[in-house]
């Protein structure tokens, strides 16, 4: 029954483009990412097989906050939905992400999500994994 749902999550992630950007039928979708590499530019690269588990977070980030440096085992697509947060990777590099935009945050890589502003940041992060394996890992 897996391999079912997950092949039908696959054909419609497939044929998204097919559609994307047209009205058809009462809906719309905007592509807000196609991308074969994260925000570093390293190749994309998750788990595969039926062992694997996807997670979907809202995140919320208040004005003047951060997340600490945590990283991941797999790329994380992020979608910012309002306000504007500065992803720093562990090499010093900063990029800043506003709503509306989207980025691929690097794998095995320590990263701080900052917020610098006087308003909260909300973002969409789908995380990929190995069924058995955490998602975020924070260092201490």
């Amino acid at each position: 029954m897996k391999h079912i749902i997950f092949c039908g999550l696959l054909i419609s992630i497939m044929s998204f483009p097919i559609y994307a950007g047209q009205d058809t039928k009462g809906f719309k979708v905007d592509v807000v990412l196609n991308s074969t590499a994260t925000m570093s530019g390293h190749p994309l690269s998750v788990p595969s097989g039926d062992n694997i588990k996807i997670e979907a977070h809202v995140v919320q980030i208040a004005p003047k906050s951060e997340i600490g440096k945590h990283s991941h085992p797999y790329p994380v697509l992020t979608y910012v939905i309002s306000g504007s947060m500065e992803v720093e990777n562990e090499d010093g590099s900063k990029q800043t992400f506003s709503a509306g935009q989207s980025f691929i945050e690097d794998a095995n890589t320590w990263v701080i999500n900052r917020n610098n502003s006087n308003e909260p940041v909300k973002f969409l992060a789908v995380l990929y994994a190995q069924k058995d394996q955490q998602t975020v890992m924070l260092k201490e």
